[in-house]
């Protein structure tokens, strides 16, 4: 809070008589700061949404490889599962065609 001395003007019959330094406790708005100050305090506010947004950033990048890694480990498991059953199929088919020479 800045303290502000504000003057306040009475009308009388001998003139205007000035009454000054009443001092005001008021808050300055932000939008009242020099350029200075709006350097160090947009960047100052802005902090907190700023962490926020690397936050969820970082949040959705670990998301983003937690369902890249169960994508791969699925595709291996598709894989070895597609390989087994190929071998399966050979190795009917090899015994399908021993019996068939057999008879």
């Amino acid at each position: 809070m800045l303290a502000r001395a504000s003057a306040t003007i009475t009308g009388s019959s001998s003139g205007a008589n000035v009454v000054a330094n009443h001092a005001h406790l008021l808050l300055d708005p932000p939008h009242v700061a020099t350029d200075g100050q709006q350097e160090y305090q947009h960047p100052i506010a802005l902090m907190p949404l700023l962490q926020q947004q690397q936050q969820q950033q970082q949040q959705q990048q670990q998301q983003q490889h937690q369902q890249q890694q169960q994508n791969l480990a699925q595709a291996l498991t598709l894989q070895l599962s597609h390989q087994q059953q190929q071998q399966q199929q050979q190795l009917f088919k090899s015994e399908h065609n021993k019996t068939l020479t057999q008879l």
